[in-house]
């Protein structure tokens, strides 16, 4: 028997040729069948997710919390605290520290004096600066420690200005290197260490010396060195005697004064 020449070069190779083909369109037909189950499948997929994500997204809607969620915004345009209530618009500390802020504010320099006033009937706060232009000041601020009411440089005629000594070395002291406390950080310790409130400071040796009142008519006059902070004397008064120059102007001081009036 004679083999064509191309099926026994087949042969040798050990391939059918019609085994070949058959193979070969059977492995398409089967590609065929893989590629569209795999893309059947991926469409029942997305079907089936795209439902669930709509019911996802009407979830988080629904839960969303609405309002003030009692938290402490700190971030974007929110800087007043929890944005279910309002700021406190008040500045820090007490009275009389806000009336020495005030007073800088107006004159810029460091405040040698301060006393609670009530001239003409009017209670407020007397403040000396000694400001950065070297000029002495004077100021009166409104009670509540806000406003100046009236601000005055001294020209050297007015007998209340007298100590020009004693007033320039107490301002020498608290511009010197070694000074640590102003009028507002003494007057924050003093009142703190007594929880009473201010009546009057200066600058005397060295030292802040305040006098202070509690709400229970309890009076303390305190010292404070410049250079340490720290607080060195304090004297108590529990004699509510109102011959008491502390606080002159809150005890009907101002009928005593009629009174001299008339014997004169």
């Amino acid at each position: 028997m004679v083999v064509p020449v191309g099926q026994h070069r087949a042969r040798q190779h050990g391939r059918n040729p019609i085994m070949t083909r058959n193979l070969i369109i059977a492995i398409v037909a089967a590609g065929a069948v893989i590629g569209g189950g795999t893309l059947a499948g991926a469409a029942m997929s997305s079907d089936d997710q795209e439902p669930a994500s709509a019911a996802l997204d009407d979830l988080n809607v629904a839960d969303a919390p609405s309002g003030d969620d009692g938290a402490d915004d700190t971030t974007g345009d929110d800087t007043t605290g929890d944005d279910g209530g309002s700021g406190n618009g008040g500045g820090s500390g007490s009275v009389a520290e806000q009336a020495v802020a005030t007073a800088v504010a107006e004159v810029p320099g460091v405040v040698t004096e301060i006393e609670r006033d009530n001239d003409d009937g009017r209670r407020s706060w007397e403040i000396d600066v000694f400001g950065d232009d070297e000029q002495w000041y004077k100021l009166r601020v409104s009670e509540d420690g806000t406003e100046v009411v009236n601000a005055r440089a001294d020209d050297d005629d007015d007998d209340d200005w007298d100590d020009d000594d004693d007033d320039r070395t107490a301002a020498n002291s608290l511009l010197a290197d070694g000074s640590r406390i102003d009028a507002a950080e003494a007057i924050r310790l003093a009142e703190e260490h007594t929880s009473g409130t201010l009546r009057e400071a200066d600058v005397e040796n060295g030292h802040w010396k305040l006098e202070l009142r509690t709400d229970d008519g309890v009076e303390h006059e305190i010292r404070i060195s410049l250079a340490s902070g720290e607080i060195t004397d304090l004297e108590r008064d529990d004699d509510d005697d109102d011959d008491d120059d502390w606080d002159d102007d809150d005890r009907g001081d101002d009928d005593d004064d009629d009174d001299d009036r008339d014997d004169d």
